[in-house]
């Protein structure tokens, strides 16, 4: 209020209203220049890509770059993550390598490198993806690159499990949780499933989902075998925590004593004994409600 005050009685103190005026003018032009052009956001819709992918980059100024910088990764990022292709990272890379020799150190590096690595991941150039994410000592990115390299398309047999030292890396949201006095299963919001084994403090991811949208939302685990179940009925795996080995497991294709072992069901309401079943919450295996109908009933 004393500020608001104060402004009132220097423009009272200019006389006339067109002085009034012509001030404020002055001032509002003033605030404007202060802000940095950098600051501003790109706006996507109105960027020429192709002129700035054809702009030398040791024509570029800083402040054009950073321009330049900050409309390629809006333009090529989403909720999704980031799609930058190899025509926008190869000119990001080229602008560092041109700073570079100019003497000149490009702030935000981390940023830059996760998102081209990022870029990578999300186009399934996973030994790309990985080699950035080393360079840049992303570990959890490094990781997750690693596992598609030695499992992707692997849903059904033994699984490349590789530990690492110390805590799990993933700073996303927990979507599911299992545990018992040995072993603690983590699953993340559009991330993996990682295995935390508390004697030997290591961690691993024992499955991550090719499509970022089915991550994992149930895990049951019974001290042999984890059961994984995916978001909107996208499936459900049992993973061996012994053998490292994955299968789509179904309800239909399992014994009465692997549904038990699994304690998916009480015992009165296991197929095989006379009794008939309906499973209740587990989607993915059979949809909820529906009834498994014995041979002996």
């Amino acid at each position: 209020m004393k500020n608001k005050l104060t402004m009132l009685n220097i423009l009272h103190s200019f006389g006339s209203q067109r002085n009034m005026v012509a001030l404020l003018a002055c001032l509002l032009v003033a605030s404007c220049a202060t802000v940095p052009k950098s600051t501003e956001k790109a706006d996507i819709y109105s960027v020429d890509y192709d002129k700035i992918l054809a702009t030398n980059p040791d024509t570029l100024t800083l402040e054009q770059f950073y321009q330049y910088e900050t409309a390629i990764i809006s333009g090529f990022s989403g909720s999704g993550g980031n799609f930058l292709g190899e025509p926008e990272i190869a000119w990001l890379r080229a602008a560092e390598k041109s700073f570079n020799a100019r003497g000149v150190t490009l702030k935000d590096e981390e940023n830059r490198n996760f998102v081209i690595a990022n870029s990578y991941l999300n186009d399934e150039q996973y030994e790309k993806a990985f080699y950035e994410f080393k360079r840049a000592g992303l570990q959890e990115g490094a990781e997750l690159a690693e596992w598609f390299i030695n499992n992707k398309g692997v849903y059904d047999g033994p699984l490349k499990v590789v530990e690492y030292a110390g805590s799990i890396p993933c700073g996303s949201s927990e979507t599911a949780r299992a545990e018992n006095e040995r072993y603690l299963f983590v699953a993340y919001f559009k991330g993996a499933i990682y295995r935390y084994d508390k004697l030997t403090q290591k961690h691993a991811i024992i499955y991550a989902p090719e499509n970022k949208y089915d991550w994992c939302d149930k895990l049951r685990f019974n001290g042999e075998t984890l059961v994984i179940q995916l978001r909107d009925e996208a499936g459900t795996y049992v993973f061996n925590n012994q053998t490292n080995e994955i299968a789509p497991k179904l309800i239909s294709r399992m014994s009465p004593g692997e549904i038990q072992r699994l304690k998916i069901l009480p015992k009165d309401k296991v197929p095989g004994t006379g009794k008939g079943t309906e499973i209740f919450g587990v989607p993915g295996i059979l949809p909820a409600g529906k009834t498994y109908t014995t041979k002996d009933e």
